[in-house]
């Protein structure tokens, strides 16, 4: 008896970038998905149907529609999709949702203080720790609004501003690692998917310390302008109110820090980002630590702040390691960046051993 699929899994070649139609029926109903294929000899691309994470199976796949790529052979399979998957190690659990876009929506420490669960905000689909990349904001392109402003290109991980939520592409656990492909939303607009891709690679390395590797594919064909690119977003919870970074072996700290689009001097340039790592904390110390060596300065600011610890808090603490990027179309841009928790002294010895360690391996 034929139960369905619920992904299929393809082989390809493709000369150039290349944009394709894939059928196949849900429940009587024919779908035609919109995909978008980088140039390859014996390519490869996994796509999760629609309504995967809702139980939904496929039948009758069609490839009909492949005029820019050649397939070369394809299968198809069910897998599960629940609504989170969890990476843990060292009494650290990850929690990555599959319901916004694969972005980090919890991080929970067993040896927390009393009163902390998730210490990540995820109030809405702007919150989390997630990609986010600023483009193109004039004709061809439409601008969004937000914040009562012209809003450029912006596709996010988690989703618009509307709420609408990214779909995974593709979600594969193993071998202690997660690797999510997901097609964001953009921010400023209501409703509109982006032509565009983001991976992540999601894995632990020593002392409870989680490395994070990204990669944004756009397919727009839009000609970008260099902005300054969030490397990651990064939102906690409003208790973790103190933000403190280190960068050229100088610690500094800011404990008065207000809603970040308001403020003329929370931007923190950095001398060597290789070694530079940033955290918010509350003050007794403990918190989260964040270093992303391609970063050129940190972005921070607090929004409604008010001290709770609930993840769903409409008051939330921000950090965005920056850097000025024009994104190109048909062009991956990748960069990596690690999290930490635990207390000040531990987060900057812990991160600046991994670091280390990833700088020696990358000789």
């Amino acid at each position: 008896m034929d139960d369905g699929f619920n992904r299929i899994v393809f082989s390809y070649d493709a000369e150039a970038p290349a944009a394709a139609e894939l059928g196949y029926r849900i429940d009587g109903e024919r779908m035609r998905d919109r995909i978008y294929l980088e140039p390859a000899k014996n390519g490869s691309f996994s796509l999760l149907v629609r309504g995967a994470g809702d139980g939904k199976t496929a039948r009758d796949p069609d490839f009909s529609g492949f005029g820019g790529a050649a397939v070369r052979s394809w299968t198809t399979d069910t897998v599960e999709v629940p609504r989170e998957v969890f990476l843990e190690r060292d009494g650290v659990r990850l929690g990555v949702t599959l319901e916004m876009g694969g972005a980090i929506a919890s991080l929970l420490d067993r040896r927390a203080p009393a009163g902390y669960t998730n210490l990540l905000n995820r109030f809405d689909t702007g919150r989390l720790v997630q990609q986010s990349y600023y483009g193109c904001d004039e004709p061809p392109y439409e601008p969004g609004e937000f914040m009562d402003s012209p809003w450029p290109y912006n596709p996010v991980q988690g989703g618009d501003k509307g709420g609408n939520r990214s779909r995974v592409i593709d979600v594969r656990c193993e071998d202690g690692e997660i690797c999510v492909k997901a097609q964001p939303y953009d921010w400023g607009h209501v409703g509109s998917i982006t032509p565009s891709y983001m991976e992540n690679r999601y894995r632990f390395l020593d002392d409870g310390v989680i490395c994070v590797d990204n990669r944004f594919t756009d397919f727009s064909g839009l000609r970008h302008r260099a902005r300054a690119q969030e490397l990651p977003a990064f939102y906690v919870v409003s208790a973790l109110d103190v933000f403190t970074w280190e960068d050229a072996g100088v610690r500094r700290s800011r404990d008065d820090l207000i809603f970040w689009p308001l403020a003329k001097d929370q931007n923190f340039p950095l001398t060597d980002p290789a070694h530079a790592f940033c955290m918010w904390h509350d003050k007794s110390g403990y918190g989260v630590g964040l270093a992303v060596p391609a970063a050129e300065q940190y972005y921070a600011g607090r929004h409604a702040y008010n001290g709770s610890r609930d993840p769903m808090s409409g008051a939330t603490n921000y950090v965005a390691p920056l850097k000025t990027v024009r994104l190109r179309s048909f062009e991956p841009f990748s960069y990596r960046y690690l999290l930490a928790v635990g207390d000040l002294e531990t987060v900057a010895r812990r991160l600046r051993t991994n670091l280390s360690a990833l700088s020696g391996a990358a000789r």
